[in-house]
């Protein structure tokens, strides 16, 4: 087995939408991979390990950056293990994406025992998700995060509130997981954070949260680079639940490799 990936396992799981056997089921060639450029092609799903009402064949799209390398032959010879993105929920996509692996596609050569090894994770995250919504343990900043949504609904404070935003650190984050699942209308539904890419075209990114969730989740992203789902400008409230159980399972997971 060749493993193309650049992830853990354990992050690519807990990112991922979908986790299946598959197999390349378009007429693309090697002509048709233009750089910087998306590739739209099918692939056809025969065994499913994480992922919800997925079809025998599901579209997918694929962004081909100019320096990095797509790999079809390969994926065109082989039973693969894909990692995806589901957007089907998305009006101008409808598709599934390769979940984020240097720009790389997010795939491995079948193998059985990275199949158990995949099973075996998934037991354990969702392990670690149901004892940390049955169990709620005390985590450092409560306090302080349940102060800052209170202020952020008050529609004389949040201006104000929003600009301590910056402030936040690493040492917060449990705290803003504990009490992300917050579905309460935002009175002020914008905020901007600075880009802290090496490549940003602006100082600030803006968005646009709806909900005290929408809001965490962008911060979040901001304190720790991590991203599990884009629901900073609103979304649906399945998107909004899959997010928050990515971060629950992201932070209890991470906890057990440091």
């Amino acid at each position: 087995m060749e493993n193309v990936l650049d992830l853990p396992l354990w992050l690519l799981v807990c990112q991922s939408d979908l986790i299946a056997k598959a197999k390349f089921a378009s007429e693309l060639n090697q002509n048709d991979l233009i750089p910087n450029s998306y590739l739209n092609f099918d692939m056809s799903i025969y065994e499913i390990y994480k992922g919800i009402n997925i079809p025998e064949i599901i579209p997918m799209r694929h962004y081909f950056y100019e320096d990095t390398h797509f790999p079809l032959q390969k994926m065109k010879s082989n039973d693969i293990i894909i990692f995806a993105l589901d957007y089907r929920h998305d009006k101008y996509n409808k598709c599934f994406y390769f979940t984020e692996n240097n720009n790389g596609p997010s795939f491995i050569i079948f193998d059985e025992n990275v199949v158990q090894k995949i099973r075996s994770e998934l037991d354990l995250q969702e392990r670690l998700l149901k004892n940390f919504l049955e169990n709620p343990e005390r985590v450092p900043n409560e306090e302080k995060i349940i102060k800052f949504i209170t202020n952020v609904l008050n529609p004389e404070k949040a201006e104000e509130t929003y600009k301590k935003v910056e402030s936040f650190k690493s040492r917060d984050v449990p705290a803003l997981v504990k009490y992300m699942n917050d579905r309460r209308e935002l009175p002020l539904q914008h905020i901007q954070l600075a880009n802290k890419s090496e490549n940003a075209f602006e100082a600030y990114r803006h968005y646009s949260p709806q909900q005290v969730i929408d809001l965490i989740a962008a911060i979040l992203n901001h304190i720790t680079g991590m991203r599990f789902g884009f629901i900073y400008n609103g979304e649906t409230d399945s998107e909004r639940d899959k997010t928050y159980k990515k971060w629950i399972i992201w932070l209890e997971r991470q906890s057990l490799e440091s």
